[in-house]
């Protein structure tokens, strides 16, 4: 930051999820319409794995690559191989949100054995904890430090054996130290253990020393001439709020109770809580298609219901006519209506203990965003706001709902992420930068002299040094 510039990455509002495929593509939400990793089937009640090669929109650096470019691309999030690289690709190596039902590939493919071989498994596997967390966090903490010196050493082999333009190498374990290791790090956190961190110490900063000083080291060695950029995707805080907070809310806002889903569901979900966490990652795709069976019908019969998210907020789809089988809400007056009126009341949900207001921004993705995929996205995304953990949410219309605080997924991304970019020989810090999450590909592009055809972004030159 002393001496490079520094920019504010603007992800796509109230989508985290649509990050990456962002970064990778330079194009909007509304184009590759990728902002979960299970979506609304269109045409259908129904929602299901989206896997990054059923994306219709390829990485920027298949088009440097096309332009004689050699690229080198390490465990960047949301991807697949892509075959007649110049260059390689490695895909969900080293990263344990692995994004591809075939785990680990490569290109070319015999790349994949000579890495296991070279540098070893997985210190302890991408399916060796739930959605409920490690079993055993200290192990966990162990494993991301041991994984991030694994990826060092694998991203030396290749640039020493490599000729590279361009090599984009990904590490994911800070943001998993963040997501389940936060309620460590924060002392205000309600399930701050003491003794635990004491004992094993603060994840985040052994995962983000262990980062920075593998960082150094790769520095080192690519030397003066290398035009070095940084980028965090997202910030992390403390996750005191759920995505499963919002059906609830909106099963209220139509006069719902809560329970309405039906028995069947109930005991599907009693059954899976009462399970050990380890056990949930390799059944969580039985588990989606018995629920989403479930609650196909159920979401039939409202008009509006809550999609997968991230817990950093929650999406909203209205059952709209023309568009869904049963839609019951009319496109125009009537929709335009529903959307505002959602709005209104969401936002006026506040935590009854303090006052305080647990809803930021209601986006309308639909309407920031425009592209051939625009009708695929949630009518509404949620953000919810910081602060204190709420043990009890409601408003006038809804009452009074309670609240419970996962000990598990204690962390959450934060909107927004950072990016510093270094040229080679620069001297001088600056700061006040921004670019989109879409400007990103066409940026690094045009930083090797590569215009990118038919992207939404633009190249943000200040990033690269110019005025």
């Amino acid at each position: 930051m002393a001496q490079g510039v520094t920019a504010r990455l603007e992800n796509p509002p109230g989508l985290s999820g649509a990050t990456w495929p962002t970064i990778n593509t330079g194009v909007t939400v509304a184009r590759h319409a990728r902002y979960y990793y299970s979506q609304i089937r269109p045409g259908t009640y129904r929602t299901g794995l989206i896997s990054p090669k059923h994306l219709d929109q390829r990485p920027f650096w298949t088009a440097l690559s096309d332009r004689g470019k050699r690229v080198v691309i390490v465990d960047v999030p949301k991807t697949y191989p892509e075959t007649g690289l110049n260059g390689i690709q490695v895909v969900d190596w080293g990263n344990h949100d692995g994004d591809i039902l075939e785990g680990f590939l490569t290109y070319p493919p015999a790349l994949a054995a000579r890495i296991d071989t070279e540098f070893g498994p997985d210190p302890f596997g991408r399916r060796a904890f739930g959605v409920r967390g490690p079993s055993d966090l200290s192990a966990f903490v162990d494993g991301l430090c041991v994984n991030v010196e694994r990826k060092k050493r694998l991203i030396e082999s290749l640039m020493r054996e490599q000729d590279w333009d361009l090599l984009f190498a990904v590490w994911d374990d800070a943001h998993w130290a963040g997501h389940f290791g936060w309620r460590l790090h924060d002392p205000d956190h309600p399930h701050y253990d003491a003794a635990l961190a004491a004992a094993i110490g603060d994840p985040l900063e052994r995962v983000l020393n262990a980062a920075d000083r593998c960082l150094g080291e790769l520095l080192d060695q690519v030397g003066p001439d290398v035009h070095v950029v940084l980028m965090s995707s997202h910030g992390m805080g403390p996750g005191y709020r759920t995505c499963e907070m919002l059906d609830p809310i909106l099963r209220r806002l139509e006069g719902r109770p809560t329970t309405a889903r039906g028995a069947a569901y109930s005991s599907l979900r009693r059954v899976w809580d009462s399970l050990p966490g380890g056990v949930h990652r390799p059944l969580i795709t039985l588990k989606d298609l018995v629920r989403e069976n479930l609650l196909a019908t159920d979401r039939a019969n409202r008009p509006w219901f809550a999609l997968p998210s991230n817990n950093d907020g929650g999406s909203v789809r209205l059952n709209v006519a023309g568009r869904e089988p049963q839609g019951r809400i009319q496109r125009g007056a009537d929709y335009e209506r529903t959307c505002q009126w959602l709005i209104d009341e969401l936002k006026s949900v506040v935590d009854l203990d303090t006052g305080e207001k647990i809803v930021g921004e209601v986006y309308r993705p639909q309407a920031l965003f425009s592209g051939d995929r625009v009708d695929e996205l949630p009518d509404l995304a949620v953000e919810w706001l910081p602060g204190a953990p709420a043990r009890r949410i409601g408003s006038e219309r809804i009452g009074e709902l309670e609240v419970t605080v996962s000990p598990y997924r204690s962390g959450e991304h934060l909107p927004d992420g950072l990016v510093i970019s270094v040229l080679p020989g620069a001297k001088q810090g600056v700061g006040g930068v921004s670019l989109r999450a879409q400007d990103f590909a066409p940026t690094i592009a045009y930083g090797l002299g590569v215009e990118l055809p038919g992207v939404d972004g633009v190249p943000v030159k200040a990033v690269l040094g110019e005025a």
